[in-house]
C-alpha cells in the first residue's frame, strides 16, 4: 500500500516546490505581503500622530481613548485590517495563485505521455494521489507562508495589545463568527487557525486544476477556470443571492477565510461542505478518467 513516504510522492513534491512557477508565485505573494506591512505601519504611524495632537484636553489632562485596541497587531496585520487595498488584493488573488505552482503538472505529463510510464512504475493510486497531494501542499504554501510572514513582520513594528471585549466594534467580529471566543482568550492561536484555514482552502482549490487536466487541452485553462468559477460565484452570491435570500452565513471562500466579518458570518459546516464537495469532485473525476480510462 502506498504511503506518504513513497518515492512517487517525494518526486512530485520536489517538482512542485522547485519549479519556476512555484518560486515566482511565492515571491510575488510574499512581496505583496511585505508591501502590506509597509502600508499598514505607515498609515498607523500617521493616525497615531494625529491622535497625539488631540490626546490632551484644554487643561492638559490626557484624554481616555477607547480605540487603542484598534491599533493593535491583531487589527493591523494583513488578515486583521480588511479595509485596506492590500488585504483585498491578497485574498482576491489567493485562489488564483494557489493553482499556478502545480495544478497544470498532470496535463503536462499527459500531453507528453509521461503519465503512462508513471502509472506502470508505481500504479494509478500512488501516482494520482501524489499529484493531488503535491498540488494541495504547494497551493497551500503560496497562501499560508506569505500570511504568516506578514503577521510576523507586522508584529515587529506594531504592539500586540490584548483584545478587549468592549472594543469588539473595532475587531469586526460578532459572537457568531468562527472561533470568536479564541480571539479574546488566545489571539495568536486565532490568527494561526485562520492562516491554516486559508492554506487548506487554497490547497483544496488547487486540486481542482488537477482534475481539469483530464478535460482541458491547455495548461492555462487548468489554472484560470477554477478561479473564474469561484469569482463568478463570489460576485453572484454577494451582490444578488445573499441579499435576496437574506442568508446569515457567508458561502464564498474568498470571504470566510478572512479573520474579520465582512458581510455575513462564517460557519464550520459551510467550510466542511466546500472541502467535501471538492474532494467528491476529485474522486469522481479520477474514478471516471483515471481508473476507467487507458492512459497508455
Amino acid at each position: 500500500m502506498p504511503t506518504l513516504s513513497t518515492p512517487s510522492l517525494r518526486t512530485q513534491l520536489y517538482q512542485a516546490f522547485h519549479n519556476k512557477m512555484f518560486l515566482i508565485t511565492m515571491a510575488l505573494m510574499c512581496l505583496l505581503s511585505i508591501c502590506a506591512v509597509y502600508l499598514i505601519v505607515s498609515s498607523r504611524a500617521e493616525s497615531l500622530q494625529l491622535q497625539n495632537e488631540f490626546y490632551f484636553d484644554e487643561q492638559g489632562i490626557p484624554r481616555v481613548t477607547l480605540d487603542i485596541p484598534a491599533t493593535s497587531l491583531y487589527c493591523k496585520w494583513l488578515g486583521g485590517d480588511a479595509t485596506t487595498f492590500a488585504t483585498a488584493a491578497f485574498y482576491l488573488v489567493a485562489f488564483l495563485a494557489c493553482s499556478i505552482p502545480f495544478s497544470w503538472s498532470l496535463l503536462s505529463e499527459r500531453k507528453s505521455g509521461y503519465d503512462g510510464q508513471m502509472v506502470l512504475r508505481c500504479g494509478r493510486l500512488r501516482y494520482y494521489s501524489a499529484k493531488y497531494a503535491a498540488a494541495f501542499l504547494s497551493g497551500a504554501a503560496v497562501v499560508a507562508v506569505p500570511l504568516l510572514l506578514n503577521f510576523v513582520l507586522t508584529a515587529c513594528f506594531i504592539p500586540a495589545f490584548t483584545p478587549e471585549p468592549y472594543a469588539e466594534l473595532y475587531y469586526g467580529l460578532t459572537t457568531t463568527y468562527l472561533w470568536n471566543g479564541l480571539f479574546f482568550q488566545h489571539p495568536v492561536l486565532y490568527v494561526l487557525l485562520y492562516i491554516l484555514l486559508a492554506g487548506v482552502m487554497a490547497g483544496a482549490w488547487a486540486t481542482l486544476g488537477v482534475s481539469l487536466s483530464f478535460f482541458c487541452r491547455n495548461q492555462f485553462q487548468t489554472i484560470i477556470l477554477p478561479y473564474l468559477s469561484l469569482l463568478f460565484f463570489h460576485v453572484l452570491w454577494n451582490s444578488m443571492l445573499n441579499n435576496a435570500l437574506r442568508c446569515p452565513v457567508q458561502l464564498s471562500p474568498i470571504y470566510f477565510i478572512i479573520p474579520r466579518e465582512l458581510t455575513s458570518s462564517n460557519h464550520p459546516l459551510v467550510i466542511v461542505a466546500w472541502l467535501a464537495a471538492i474532494a467528491l469532485v476529485n474522486l469522481l473525476v479520477v474514478w471516471r478518467k483515471g481508473w476507467r480510462t487507458d492512459v497508455l
